[in-house]
């Protein structure tokens, strides 16, 4: 999805449509699109793709089903917008140019070096353990 909103922004386009399709391996596929607002921030993007993905599984078990294959599609492409309400524009902004410095470090640093994550709902960090150091747990 972030390198999708990121060639977005490299050619200066907005999405005003989102498409996620779940391919099965049954063969069939579940489709769900949702008109947004113009966009090609990443954070904004991965949030009505969020929204997507609950409402195609809000009513099914997911143990049930064996998804091969997930496809997310941008449409109804436009150059930049000329209309925005004045709530929407700093909001707006600040996503836009928080993408287009991920946009810079990965290009400067590597593919994927940053990315936006979701949250987990339980906010638990785990220790991480670097080059062999295994660090000290104070009681």
């Amino acid at each position: 999805m972030q390198k999708a909103a990121s060639r977005l922004r490299a050619k200066e386009l907005y999405t005003t449509c989102i498409l996620l399709t779940v391919g099965l391996k049954s063969g069939n596929s579940i489709k769900e699109s949702l008109k947004i607002e113009l966009s090609s921030d990443s954070s904004t993007i991965l949030k009505h793709i969020i929204k997507l993905w609950d409402k195609i599984f809000t009513n099914l078990d997911i143990k049930q089903i064996r998804i091969k294959k997930v496809g997310i599609s941008f449409y109804n492409l436009q150059t930049g917008s000329k209309q925005l309400t004045f709530e929407d524009f700093s909001k707006q902004k600040k996503n836009q140019k928080l993408s287009e410095v991920l946009d810079a470090i990965n290009k400067r640093m590597g593919i994927n070096s940053v990315s936006i994550g979701v949250a987990t709902k339980t906010y638990v960090s785990e220790q991480i353990v670097a080059f062999g150091h295994i660090p000290e747990i104070k009681n």
